[in-house]
């Protein structure tokens, strides 16, 4: 075992070693460099990546270096995309596409706005908030619309007079006549509302007929224009119910828009042999000859 006495010896010898090495240069600690910071903030768009790429050099007495670099690279989406032999071809099919696409008839028919004394409270067809009882209104003559003196020059939605639905009795053999007017078009207002709402919101829209709204709202709709006094709000409502209170309608109907008499018929152009002409034109004629009512609103909606 080491007494005190040599414990105090070796750490003197350690001291005296630490010492020389200052004194002799040859033990040169590394000063620390403060280095100022730069930071930089660099917007990309959501078309370009950013490749981070960093360079470690270590060498034998030297510290350590390490070098990174960003740069934001654009990300070419087409990639993966084999290429497209038929530009120029599939161009001229697109405008030819758009070119013979039914457009829909907007229906400019004005309001027949007659002042009215509220005796029950209603609802305002455009701020759809309530006209209280013994204040004056507007109330359209033909589709019985009704709104506020200071709301009339926001009825910007079609005018289709309004009829009675079906008795209790015959409700469940309507038809589409049941709900059309007298005069043309032959179309259900319900029909004409909805579809024009859904083009003014666009029909560029994901899941358009396809994504089902709340099975709720759309009876709540469906029933405010076949059994309501005035046309409702569609502003209140979300695109899937609205496309959800037309399949909901045309499902209704005892007859569909292309009568069951005629449906062989359809299909059998369809499945033919002839050319996408003589089939477009033999498609147009049985249209044609469908009864008016039917008539009207499948060429309003296709």
């Amino acid at each position: 075992t080491r007494s005190e006495d040599d414990l105090d010896e070796c750490f003197e010898l350690k001291s005296r070693k630490t010492k020389r090495i200052d004194c002799g240069g040859e033990y040169n600690p590394v000063k620390k460099i403060r280095k100022s910071e730069d930071r930089q903030v660099v917007e990309i768009s959501a078309n370009e990546k950013i490749i981070a790429t960093t360079t470690v050099s270590v060498s034998k007495k030297g510290p350590i270096h390490a070098t990174s670099t960003l740069e934001s690279v654009p990300m070419n989406c087409k990639e993966n995309t084999p290429p497209n032999h038929g530009t120029n071809h599939n161009c001229n099919r697109v405008e030819e596409d758009l070119i013979s696409t039914p457009k829909i008839t907007k229906f400019t028919r004005e309001h027949n706005l007659q002042p009215k004394t509220v005796l029950k409270s209603e609802i305002c067809s455009n701020c759809d908030q309530k006209i209280k009882f013994g204040k004056p209104s507007l109330k359209c003559k033909d589709c019985k619309s009704i709104c506020h003196p200071s709301c009339s020059h926001l009825m910007n939605f079609a005018c289709i007079p309004l009829l009675q639905t079906p008795n209790n009795h015959n409700r469940n053999l309507n038809s589409i006549n049941d709900y059309v007017s007298i005069d043309p078009p032959l179309i259900p207002p319900i029909i004409i509302h909805c579809v024009q709402e859904i083009e003014n919101r666009g029909v560029d829209q994901i899941g358009l007929y396809r994504i089902p709204g709340s099975e709720k709202e759309v009876k709540t709709l469906k029933e405010k224009f076949l059994k309501g006094k005035s046309i409702p709000n569609l502003n209140n409502y979300e695109t899937p119910v609205i496309c959800g209170t037309v399949k909901d309608f045309l499902r209704s109907l005892s007859d569909p828009l292309i009568p069951q008499t005629r449906w062989s018929s359809f299909m059998d152009i369809i499945s033919s042999s002839s050319t996408a002409e003589d089939i477009q034109d033999k498609m147009m004629q049985l249209i044609d000859d469908l009864p008016p009512a039917n008539r009207d609103t499948l060429a309003y909606l296709i």
